[in-house]
């Protein structure tokens, strides 16, 4: 799990085109779908993945890929998640655009707490105090649709949510990416996801 984990945490740092060999859709509506060799390639990069082999209707069927600065012109936040019959797996985005930078230096403590009228009361973490830039960043999420809903009313993290019933949930993210996935592994505790981060930086 820790090293296939790594890889999608990698992976996110990659473009959304399926036409553009080594992108998060390529990744899994092409390479993976290709029987005759192991996907590896993630953009110009080559890696080993623990594979093995799943029936066809198992596959990861559901790809999104969700980039806040295309859909909504604001911020820059990128994740992707996957979901096949039995798993669901969401990998945030680190530090590459100069807005991520001033992301990861708007590090003003924010409250959490429901008590005090000043705080944002997330609703899912009800104590402490929160990145100011990361609670920014993770927010603008919420407001996006997922990119599959026809009806164009639900939200990215309602169709997660609605995704994750009676499966497995791995979140995963290298840097800030480690940061929103941490805030995003709050969000869903009640699921109890497996959390995998490296370079992350405080979060809460």
């Amino acid at each position: 799990n820790a090293h296939n984990q790594c890889l999608m945490s990698v992976l996110a740092y990659a473009g959304g085109d399926v036409d553009t060999e080594g992108s998060v859709t390529h990744f899994f509506n092409r390479q993976m779908m290709d029987v005759s060799k192991r996907p590896y390639q993630v953009e110009k990069a080559s890696a080993t993945p623990v594979v093995y082999d799943v029936p066809f209707s198992e596959r990861y069927s559901r790809v999104e890929f969700i980039d806040s600065e295309t859909a909504d012109k604001q911020g820059d936040t990128r994740l992707f998640y996957v979901a096949s019959k039995s798993d669901v797996l969401v990998s945030w985005r680190g530090t590459i655009s100069l807005e991520n930078y001033l992301t990861d230096l708007t590090f003003q403590p924010l409250s959490l707490s429901c008590d005090d009228e000043k705080a944002l009361c997330s609703g899912f973490i009800h104590s402490g105090k929160v990145h100011k830039g990361f609670w920014e960043a993770f927010s603008l999420v919420g407001k996006l649709i997922a990119p599959s809903d026809k009806t164009k009313t639900i939200t990215v993290f309602r169709d997660i949510l609605d995704l994750v019933k009676n499966k497995r949930l791995f979140i995963c993210g290298h840097s800030l990416g480690g940061a929103l996935a941490l805030l995003h592994s709050a969000q869903l505790k009640e699921h109890n996801p497996c959390f995998y981060s490296y370079g992350m930086p405080r979060t809460l």
